[in-house]
């Protein structure tokens, strides 16, 4: 499935696939790099987003539909289809959801 971001966002249902099986941060060696803290100043929090960030956008052939799974459940935390909390924040009001 080929998505633009800014303007579409496909939701992903069960009977699509198990897409988080193919997701690039799946079998990542340090787990809590997707949960770094964006606004802290301490260098393993600055490292650890920006590999988040990097992992995302550059190795995950799952993007779009981890990016719709974060819309459309809501969550608050880690980082998802690339983008961090406060990023997913702002497109959540870009498009008039919650």
């Amino acid at each position: 499935m080929t998505t633009l971001i800014a303007t579409v966002v496909p939701v992903w249902r069960p009977g699509d696939g198990e897409w988080g099986e193919l997701a690039a941060c799946k079998d990542h060696p340090d787990p809590d790099i997707w949960h770094a803290d964006e606004t802290s100043s301490n260098p393993w929090d600055i490292a650890a987003k920006e590999e988040a960030r990097r992992i995302c956008k550059t190795m995950c052939l799952v993007r779009a539909e981890c990016l719709a799974y974060a819309l459309r459940t809501g969550q608050r935390t880690g980082f998802w289809g690339g983008l961090s909390p406060r990023e997913l924040t702002k497109l959540r009001r870009e498009l008039g959801r919650r």
